[in-house]
């Protein structure tokens, strides 16, 4: 019998703050926000074993095209150790994530500056050339990684909740005879329902966020980022004590950014969601003006995303119990 298994990732991967199809005119007072950030992103790297490779060396706002370009730069003497170190990276980060290396900087990247990704570019140097080795950027719907240099530049929660297991139908089947093995054809059509049921498991965990999120006793607002690579992306904003639900008189304002995705995993099915957020003072979140910082900047911080994502993570095993 085939299950769900619920994995949070709690350091991913944030996601795209607003609807991408929208240009957002940046300015000379975005240009500081945006340097501020810089420090999270190294810290970030940093706690998840990317830092040692990779540095956050610098960004340029370019006003006149209202895009921000992100520099960083490969932690080694020559290209070709550079090369070796990138691969190596890449090859161990794929080992316990879902999503690539690069789409996890990248969506990292636009969710701590708070633009859309078609803004942002994210360019991996070699220590001893200026030339850009990756460029990472929005191409339709899909973050793509180019290479681009002379040389290319090669804590989980586990809810088993039902599945519904796609039946593959049998050729030449009759009584009392053992059916032959499963034809390509047959193969085809059981992947085939296997993603189509993984999509009905997405787009109700998509309904019952936004139900959950808008409800009159959470008063949040739901954007709906969209399907990439895979993965569902959704932003919850204007909404207090989701991650901060102590009592009293004052909570902070919160801005949560949801990524969801479905993996086929040998014979079981996991959800894998990620949770990265941000808080401010007592107003409402607006990007790159309310000065939010991320909840996990600190250890009291990282305690309340470990135990929030027990709680989302239960509240989805709920939503699916009775899918069909």
């Amino acid at each position: 019998m085939k299950r769900v298994i619920l994995h949070s990732l709690l350091f991913l991967l944030p996601f795209l703050t607003m609807a991408q199809s929208e240009v957002v005119k940046l300015t000379a007072e975005d240009d500081k926000f945006f340097e501020a950030q810089l420090p999270y992103l190294q810290k970030w790297m940093d706690e998840h074993e990317i830092g040692a490779v990779l540095k956050a060396e610098k960004l340029v706002t370019f006003l006149d095209k209202n895009t921000v370009t992100v520099y960083l730069r490969i932690n080694y003497q020559n290209s070709d150790s550079a090369a070796i170190a990138y691969d190596n990276l890449k090859a161990n980060f794929a080992k316990m994530n879902t999503l690539s290396l690069e789409t996890s900087i990248f969506n990292k990247t636009a969710q701590l500056l708070e633009i859309p990704a078609n803004q942002l570019m994210v360019n991996i140097l070699s220590k001893d050339e200026e030339s850009k080795d990756v460029r990472i950027s929005l191409v339709g719907d899909k973050i793509e990684a180019k290479n681009v240099g002379t040389r290319a530049v090669t804590s989980k929660i586990d809810v088993k909740v039902p599945l519904r297991k796609p039946i593959i139908p049998a050729s030449n089947q009759k009584k009392f005879k053992k059916p032959t093995p499963p034809t390509a054809a047959d193969l085809q059509k059981a992947k085939e329902l296997e993603e189509a049921y993984m999509q009905t498991v997405l787009k109700k965990i998509r309904q019952e966020s936004e139900k959950y999120f808008t409800a009159p006793n959470k008063g949040g607002k739901f954007t709906y980022l969209g399907i990439r690579d895979g993965a569902l992306r959704f932003e919850v904003s204007d909404i207090q004590r989701e991650i901060f639900r102590d009592k009293g008189s004052w909570a902070p304002y919160e801005m949560i950014t949801f990524t969801v995705a479905c993996v086929k995993d040998k014979e079981d099915i996991k959800v894998e969601f990620t949770i990265d957020a941000k808080k401010g003072a007592s107003f409402p979140w607006k990007p790159r003006v309310s000065a939010f910082i991320p909840i996990d900047d600190d250890k009291e911080g990282k305690y309340k995303m470990e135990m929030y994502a027990y709680i989302y993570g239960a509240m989805i095993e709920r939503w699916l119990e009775n899918l069909n």
